[in-house]
């Protein structure tokens, strides 16, 4: 069953995130979702599937969007700069935000 986002935050007791949350002082990275109160960011990585090859292991197409060197690079630099902020940053696919896998790993990311 699929139900929004919103409504799984709000049932679980999970306060609303700010979106495209700004988190670093110097540079433009930006989360997804944040709690900065508790340094949890939750990242939907919708753009890895797409028109392109099919994967060999999971029968999704590739993408370019965000699957492209230069794109891979800069969300590995954001990652990087977070975790030296103190930052737990959680990647989901658009199918979590809905099917409850989000909103599990954010219950045990704030829990700890």
């Amino acid at each position: 069953m699929k139900i929004s986002f919103d409504v799984q935050l709000k049932v679980a007791g999970i306060p609303m995130p700010r979106t495209e949350y700004e988190f670093h002082p110097e540079r433009d990275f930006r989360f997804d979702y944040a709690w900065p109160d508790h340094k949890v960011a939750l990242e939907s990585d919708g753009g890895i599937f797409g028109k392109g090859k099919k994967c060999e292991l999971c029968g999704r197409r590739r993408a370019g969007a965000h699957s492209s060197i230069k794109d891979i690079l800069r969300n590995m630099d954001k990652g990087n700069e977070a975790a030296i902020l103190g930052w737990k940053v959680l990647h989901v696919t658009p199918d979590e935000l809905v099917n409850g896998h989000a909103q599990w790993l954010l219950e045990r990311a704030m829990l700890r």
